[in-house]
């Protein structure tokens, strides 16, 4: 046994220089290097848990700092321990208590680290052992007034009290000025119900300041009776095991404030709890504090309850509400009440932020000898934060953790990141609304490029609520995409997840699959590392818009790459549910904002439906993110409605159609009619309106599910139609100008101009030309989405976004608002020129002047396409119903007013059909004739 420990301080010695040089190492590698120098597995296993410690900052191995001043190092432990089982008095007094050359901080951490290697390495540590050490921190604790504890402290003390030897005793307690630790081995047959810290009078602590209690008494709940009360949950009472409690006379600052005011302060004992086995959030812990600062009671209404948690060693800790609720006193005189879910160190605080005092108080002057602080003026008010949640806080924690981890360097481990997923997994399993910041999202992103892979090219973690995959990419590991198959419980599995070096048909069986990332195969050019994060459902993506998410939701990182210019990355999902009427299925991405919230956006992302059920939808993205399949709303008719409209759309469009080829046919028969200009200016226009309207019943019996070239043909061959319609109505509504009202103030003469057809040809079908031509040099992937119209058939290839704005509805508002304005000034120039030409001859009856311009003002309606205007209204069902039926038949009502309005045209038809007529009636008779023999 004696050459074990001398083997064990040897190596310990090596261990704390080669850890320095190859802290990069994984822990594995630590391991077996302990099992060479040893060669002796035990020996190494308990040597690995003090290099662990060191690692972890939970023993000081500092060494000498330049000054003179001496702290704890790996060669001194060594040392003083090589001939001793436990660590004694007189070791504890060689290097602990020759501290001349020490600050008290340094002094405080030597100790606790003292007591560190005591927890990791003795299973039994008994309270002489310590004894000395805790007087030691109780001088400390009355000499100074700390910045902020030493990380730890609170934690060692917690540790140390569930872990000393009782030799037998049922209870036993370690008692100084300052600082106590009672503890108790409970069993229902005690009876043990909670700790009292009696009201003594006395500026320190002593044996009498403290009584267990197996009886609650409301005596006990009073400032002159108690300083503190402390009752256990009901279920401890029959629970066999250790309870302690680390009692505090005062905060000498060892944590920071998650409070409303920057600097509150502690007005009562701080108590911490230490309860056996797992402790549930309805395991509430009653305690009741008095304030022994104001004892007048003046601010009663002002004093909140706080807990001190501590969640990363090397970081302080925080008082925090989140784990308390401060409950006012029933009757005057009575102790503060808090009941907590979790039981560390817990006292009450006042709160300077509801204090409406004018006067000055001092605020910690008090007969007990406390530290007195400086005078504050309680008028003044600060601008407060609103209390963390404790889920908010579980957040916060989580992100200073996982920066802790990144500013190790390269020395992350997957078995560093395993906890961390613990806790976030923890927190999208609970049933509560949880916010992930964009901080924490990213900071994930950020792990799955620095992590070690342990020697392997691929590596993941996989939880039930979120998984974690890495990969280190290139020609020799040609992974390209991430497969997530289907399972029979709604959680994830490790058997789910597998990493794809090609993409084929069967990966995209949606009975197989749920999710399926294939990226370019450019991402294969150089060695990368590549990084997955899958969330099982979309409780880290919270917000306020409309948009559900539909699938689950994959986080894609690439090292040195987050947008693609002439590739995309693939992802195919299954759908969780099929959309309801009002929604639509899309691709989406999350899109960070600066306060670190976000939303789902759409742009950069196209959306191609799945052409069977049995496969997976497909989004094409340009960029690298967080995706998934929403569910966005689309305004929506009743089904009834959307039935008759597209019942009317069809007969509207065959209407115009026929109206149309009838107005064509009239300029194939009558030369006299297509050599007047303003015909074949119309018969244009109908041909412009003939294509239009081919294009709709196109789009409304074939439903195009993805891009194709004909999908593009039909965009592409729509849009230039409808500007081509917009132009020809254009021209129409200028030359009805020049006819009707320039013509009368000799302004201008449109019939002398020469080459007018050429021109106004030009015009009407090169302009639309023009700005096609000019959106596809611009945006070659303008016609890639799809627009859905308000039917649901109406799904084609067409602009999108800005585009459909600059090449759309910009120019159609604009002929819109020019043939708006010639209208009503030629409406009212034609009223105004009737009026005047009957002044001096015989008035012409009122009514059939009405008939006369209503029928002129309806002509130039349709022929100057202004029902149009009411699409900008389509959204209601009657502007809808009006714009349905005056739009689709505008074909057909051209033909009423160009071909059968128009006298002469009728007459054209009139001749021919009574020619044809009679020239049938002769033949008739002369076939007859020759027929009869007689």
């Amino acid at each position: 046994m004696c050459l074990l420990r001398h083997n064990c301080v040897l190596y310990l010695f090596i261990i704390s220089t080669w850890i320095q040089i190859n802290a990069v190492e994984s822990p594995g590698t630590v391991k077996e290097f302990l099992n060479t120098a040893t060669g002796n597995e035990s020996v190494a296993d308990v040597l690995y848990d003090v290099s662990t410690l060191k690692s972890n900052g939970l023993i000081d191995y500092r060494v000498d700092n330049g000054k003179g001043n001496r702290s704890l190092n790996a060669g001194s432990i060594a040392n003083i321990f090589t001939n001793n089982t436990s660590i004694t008095k007189s070791s504890i007094d060689r290097i602990l208590f020759d501290s001349s050359d020490h600050t008290p901080e340094e002094h405080l951490e030597n100790i606790l680290s003292v007591l560190n290697y005591m927890l990791a390495t003795q299973d039994s540590i008994y309270i002489e052992e310590v004894d000395d050490l805790l007087t030691e921190i109780d001088v400390l604790l009355n000499e100074v007034t700390y910045e902020v504890f030493p990380p730890g402290f609170v934690s060692t003390l917690d540790t140390l009290s569930s872990r000393l030897v009782l030799e037998g005793s049922r209870t036993s307690s370690i008692i100084r000025d300052n600082l106590a630790i009672l503890m108790v081995n409970s069993s229902p047959q005690n009876g043990f119900r909670g700790l009292r810290i009696v009201s003594t009078g006395s500026n320190t602590f002593s044996d009498e300041s403290f009584e267990y209690i197996t009886v609650k008494d409301p005596s006990h709940l009073t400032p002159d009776a108690s300083d503190a009360v402390v009752y256990l949950p009901e279920r401890f009472l029959d629970v066999t095991g250790r309870i302690s409690f680390v009692v505090l006379r005062d905060d000498r600052n060892y944590g920071q404030f998650n409070l409303q005011d920057d600097r509150p302060f502690i007005t009562s004992r701080i108590v911490s709890v230490n309860l056996p086995g797992e402790q549930s959030d309805d395991d509430l812990t009653s305690f009741y504090f008095k304030d022994i600062v104001h004892t007048d009671g003046m601010y009663a209404d002002e004093v909140k309850c706080v807990s001190w948690v501590q969640v990363l060693a090397s970081l302080p800790g925080i008082w925090t509400q989140t784990f308390c609720e401060s409950i006012r006193p029933t009757e005057a005189g009575m102790l503060h009440r808090c009941d907590c879910s979790i039981t560390p160190h817990t006292a009450i605080y006042l709160d300077l932020s509801s204090v409406t005092t004018t006067t000055e108080a001092t605020t910690m002057e008090t007969t007990e000898d406390l530290t007195i602080t400086d005078t504050i003026d309680l008028t003044t008010t600060t601008d407060v934060t609103p209390e963390l949640t404790e889920i908010e806080l579980r957040i916060l924690l989580i992100i200073e953790e996982i920066k802790e981890l990144l500013g190790k360097g390269d020395s992350i481990y997957i078995i560093d990141v395993d906890d961390i997923l613990d806790e976030i997994n923890d927190l999208l399993g609970i049933e509560e609304d949880v916010v992930f910041p964009g901080e924490l999202l990213t900071l994930l992103d950020d792990l799955g490029t620095r992590i070690h892979l342990n020697g392997t090219l691929t590596d993941m973690i996989v939880k039930d609520n979120i998984a974690f995959l890495a990969a280190d990419v290139g020609h020799f590991n040609p992974v390209i995409g991430l497969r997530v198959a289907t399972r029979e419980v709604e959680a994830f599995m490790t058997e789910a997840f597998e990493f794809l070096v090609d993409v084929n048909i069967s990966h995209l069986l949606a009975k197989r699959t749920e999710a399926v990332v294939d990226l370019p195969r450019s991402v294969l050019d150089s060695p990368r590392r590549i990084s997955f994060v899958v969330f099982l459902t979309n409780r880290a993506f919270q917000y306020e818009g409309a948009n559900v998410i539909n699938s689950r939701v994959i986080s894609i990182n690439v090292v040195n790459l987050t947008q693609f210019d002439n590739e995309v990355v693939k992802l195919h999902f299954r759908p969780m549910e099929e959309p309801e009427r009002e929604t639509k299925r899309s691709c989406g991405y999350w899109q960070f904002q600066p306060d670190g919230s976000g939303y789902w956006s759409q742009e950069g992302c196209i959306f191609v439906s799945s052409t069977s059920s049995f496969l997976l939808d497909t989004c094409l993205c340009d960029h690298l993110t967080h995706f998934a399949e929403i569910l966005i709303p689309r305004p929506r008719f009743s089904e009834s409605d959307e039935r008759i409209l597209e019942l009317l759309s069809i007969i509207g469009c065959g209407l115009s159609i026929f109206g149309v080829t009838l107005i064509a046919t009239t300029a194939f028969l009558f030369n006299t009619w297509r050599s007047v200009f303003r015909n074949r200016m119309w018969l244009q226009l109908c041909v412009a309106l003939l294509i239009l309207s081919l294009c709709f019943l196109l789009v409304a019996f074939v439903k195009y599910d993805q891009y194709s070239f004909s999908c593009l043909v039909t965009g592409v061959v729509l849009h230039y139609s409808l500007l081509a319609s917009f132009c020809w109505m254009l021209v129409v509504a200028i030359i009805a100008y020049f006819d009707m009202v320039a013509v009368q103030y000799t302004i201008a003469n449109f019939s002398s101009i020469p080459n007018k057809l050429l021109i106004t040809s030009g015009f009407s079908w090169a302009a639309p030309a023009v700005v096609i031509a000019i959106l596809l040099l611009i945006s070659p992937k303008s016609y890639v989405r799809r627009f859905e119209e308000m039917a649901p058939s109406g799904s084609f290839c067409y602009p999108s976004g800005l585009a459909l704005w600059l090449s759309v509805y910009a120019p159609i508002a604009i002929i819109l608002v020019v043939n708006f304005l010639v209208f009503i000034y030629t409406i009212g120039h034609v009223t105004w020129s009737m009026r005047n030409r009957n002044l001096g001859k015989q008035k012409m009856d009122s009514m059939q002047e009405a008939i006369r311009c209503a029928r002129i003002g309806l002509v130039l309606m349709f022929l100057f396409g202004l029902p149009w205007i009411f699409g900008l209204f389509a959204y209601k069902v009657i502007c809808a119903y009006v714009f349905t039926v005056t739009v689709t038949t505008q074909g057909f009502l051209l033909f009423l007013f160009i071909v059968c309005g128009n006298n002469d045209t009728r007459n054209m038809w009139y001749n021919k059909i009574k020619f044809t007529t009679k020239y049938r009636r002769r033949y008739s008779q002369r076939t007859m004739q020759s027929e009869n023999p007689y």
